[in-house]
């Protein structure tokens, strides 16, 4: 894998994800929920696993490059040539989104973490922003997108 290329690692992390909903659809949400946290381990497992980035290159949670206004939520520090990358994860629950307040709620947080990765600036080598959504969102984002789609 070239020091740009992610795309084995976002093929793993879409089979891990798709067997997780698999597995939540089946034993149901209420007592097998997938959270923002269950998106981060699975993307970090993918990360580590393709041999690339080691487990001791993640820093979590943190104010890094002196941002002392937003708490991003990985940065991978490599202690090698490699590239480093922060990353912001989203994903909004199913429950979430009952109301279009909860909708609009929702994509003015995805702004906001694009806009944080944005004014990182050149610090940064490689900005990810990684949003697993749900169907209400995908609907949402796409309102009137598809309407010639049906004649």
């Amino acid at each position: 894998m070239s020091k740009s290329d992610f795309s084995e690692i976002f093929e793993k992390f879409a089979e891990l994800l798709e067997e997780r909903f698999s597995e939540q659809e089946k034993f149901g949400d209420d007592e097998y929920r997938v959270e923002e946290d269950t998106i981060r381990y699975f993307f970090f497992y993918a990360v580590t696993t393709s041999g690339y980035y080691k487990a001791t290159d993640f820093w979590l949670e943190g104010h890094f490059y002196d941002n002392k206004n937003a708490e991003l939520d990985t940065f991978i520090k490599p202690k090698d040539e490699k590239e480093s990358v922060v990353i912001e994860f989203k994903y909004n629950r199913l429950h979430n989104e009952k109301s279009d307040g909860a909708k609009t709620d929702n994509a003015g947080n995805i702004f906001r973490d694009l806009n944080r990765l944005a004014h990182l600036g050149k610090k940064a080598q490689r900005k990810l922003f990684v949003y697993v959504a749900n169907d209400v969102m995908k609907e949402y984002f796409s309102a009137g997108n598809d309407k010639n789609d049906t004649q």
